[in-house]
C-alpha cells in the first residue's frame, strides 16, 4: 500500500511540474501575448478552456510551492510547517503574476526592438520605398509566429505605405516645382529678351523722331521766335497756361451762367472778352451723349466762343486761341458727344513714341517716313502781324495723327487748320 501511494505522489508530482512546465513555456514562446497565469490577451471574454487551463496552472503552482516549502521546514512541527508553508504557497502567486509579466515584457522588447531596426533600416540611407518592401512587411505579418512580431509587421507595412505616398507626393511636387522653376526662368529670359527688343525698337524709332525736333529751336519767350522759322516752346513755359485754361474749361462744364462766363474768360490771361458781347451754354444731346456748345451773341449775329473774345499777340493769348478754338470742344463733351473732338495732344517726345507704339508704328514702317513734325507746341510768325501755334495730336476714333494750327491777327483768333499727317489705319468706338 506504501508502495502505492509513493507512485502516486510521483505522479502527482510530474503532473504537477508538467502543467507547470507548459504554462511557463506558453508565457515565453507562446504566439499570443499572454496575461497574468498564462491566460492569452483577447477584447472577446476568456472561455471556459481559458479558465480552466488558469486554474490548474494556479493549482500546479500552489502543489509544486507547497510541496517545496513544506520540505524546507520539516524541522517545525508538521501542523506549523503545514500552515506555514500553504500561507507561503498562496504569497508565491505574486512571482507567478512577476513571471508572466517578464513575458509579456519579452514579447513586446521583440517588437518593438524589430520596429526601430526596421525604421532605422528605411531611412538610413534615404531611400524612395518600393512596393516589395510593403509587400514584404505583409508576408512577414501573415507568417509572425507571435502577436507582437505580427503587430510590429503590421505597424511596419502602414509606415511604409505612408512612407511611399509621401515619397510620391513630394516627387510630385518636387517634379512641378522644377518644371514651374524652368518656365519661370524660360519666361523671364524670353520677358527679358521682348525688353530688350522693345528697348532697341524704340531706339530705332526715336532716332529719326529727335532728329526732326533738333532740327527746330526750343525757345521761351515770344521775342526769340525767326521770322519764317518754326521753334518749339518750351512745354514749362505753357504749363501755367494750360493749368488756368483746363480750370476754365471745367467750370464752363458744370454748367456756367450767361453772367460768369465772361468772368471766367477774365481769368485766364492772354484773353478778355469783347464789349457788348454776351455769351450762352447750350447743350447738344443729353446727359448720356453729348457735348456743350459755347455761343456768343454780338449786334445779333451769333458766333462760337473764340469769336467773342479777344486774344492777346503772346505766348499766352496765343495759347489761348488754340485751347479755345481746338482742345476746349474735346473738353466739353463726353461719350458719343467725343466723336470728332477727341484729340490726344501731343506735348513730349515720350508720348509721341508711346502713341506710335500703340498704334503699332515701327521704325521700319513705311508710314513712319510721313511723320514730318515733332511733339510739342511750335510757333511761328508768318507775317510780322500774325502769330501761328501748332501741335500734333492723334485722333483715337479715326487712328489719324494730324497737325492743328491756329493764328492771332490783331486779336483775333483764325478758324482751326486741321492737316492729316499720318493715317495708321486703326480706329476706336465709344
Amino acid at each position: 500500500m506504501e508502495q502505492l501511494l509513493q507512485i502516486a505522489a510521483g505522479v502527482a508530482t510530474l503532473l504537477v511540474v508538467g502543467g507547470l512546465t507548459h504554462g511557463f513555456y506558453k508565457a515565453f514562446k507562446a504566439s499570443e501575448p499572454m496575461s497574468a497565469l498564462a491566460v492569452r490577451i483577447s477584447p472577446e471574454p476568456p472561455k471556459i478552456s481559458s479558465l480552466v487551463y488558469r486554474g490548474l496552472i494556479v493549482i500546479s503552482w500552489l502543489i509544486f510551492a507547497f510541496s517545496g516549502l513544506y520540505g524546507l521546514l520539516f524541522w517545525l512541527p508538521p501542523e506549523a510547517a503545514f500552515s506555514s508553508a500553504g500561507l507561503l504557497a498562496l504569497m508565491s502567486l505574486g512571482m507567478l503574476e512577476e513571471i508572466t509579466n517578464v513575458a509579456k515584457i519579452r514579447h513586446t522588447s521583440q517588437g518593438r526592438l524589430l520596429i526601430i531596426s526596421e525604421i532605422w533600416r528605411l531611412i538610413t540611407p534615404p531611400r524612395v520605398i518600393q512596393k516589395d518592401i510593403i509587400t514584404d512587411f505583409s508576408e512577414k505579418y501573415r507568417t509572425a509566429q507571435t502577436a507582437s512580431i505580427r503587430q510590429a509587421n503590421l505597424d511596419l507595412s502602414h509606415f511604409a505605405t505612408t512612407l511611399a505616398e509621401r515619397d510620391a507626393v513630394l516627387t510630385a511636387e518636387a517634379a512641378s516645382a522644377a518644371v514651374t522653376k524652368i518656365k519661370d526662368k524660360q519666361e523671364a529670359i524670353d520677358q527679358e529678351k521682348a525688353l530688350a527688343a522693345a528697348r532697341s525698337e524704340r531706339e530705332k524709332l526715336q532716332q529719326p523722331l529727335e532728329a526732326i525736333r533738333k532740327a527746330l529751336p526750343t525757345i521761351k519767350t515770344i521775342d526769340s521766335v525767326i521770322s519764317g522759322i518754326e521753334s518749339i516752346v518750351d512745354p514749362s513755359v505753357l504749363n501755367q497756361q494750360l493749368q488756368k485754361l483746363l480750370h476754365f474749361a471745367e467750370r464752363l462744364k458744370q454748367g456756367a451762367t450767361e453772367d460768369c462766363i465772361p468772368t471766367l474768360i477774365k481769368a485766364v490771361p492772354g484773353m478778355q472778352p469783347l464789349d457788348s458781347v454776351t455769351f450762352k451754354l447750350e447743350l447738344e444731346g443729353d446727359e448720356r451723349d453729348g457735348h456743350y456748345e459755347v455761343i456768343c451773341m454780338r449786334q445779333g449775329v451769333k458766333g462760337n466762343l473764340a469769336d467773342g473774345i479777344y486774344f492777346e499777340a503772346s505766348l499766352n493769348g496765343l495759347m489761348a486761341a488754340f485751347y479755345v478754338r481746338i482742345i476746349l470742344p474735346g473738353r466739353l463733351a463726353w461719350n458719343h458727344g467725343l466723336y470728332g473732338r477727341n484729340q490726344q495732344f501731343i506735348e513730349e517726345q515720350e508720348q509721341l513714341i508711346a502713341t506710335l507704339e500703340d498704334v503699332h508704328i515701327t521704325s521700319d514702317s513705311a508710314k513712319l517716313k510721313s511723320l514730318s513734325v515733332p511733339a510739342g507746341f511750335r510757333i511761328s510768325n508768318p507775317t510780322n502781324e500774325a502769330l501761328t501755334l501748332k501741335c500734333l495730336a492723334y485722333i483715337p476714333t479715326s487712328g489719324k495723327f494730324c497737325d492743328y494750327e491756329v493764328s492771332v491777327f490783331k486779336g483775333a483768333a483764325s478758324e482751326a487748320i486741321e492737316t492729316v499727317i499720318l493715317e495708321t489705319g486703326m480706329s476706336m468706338f465709344y
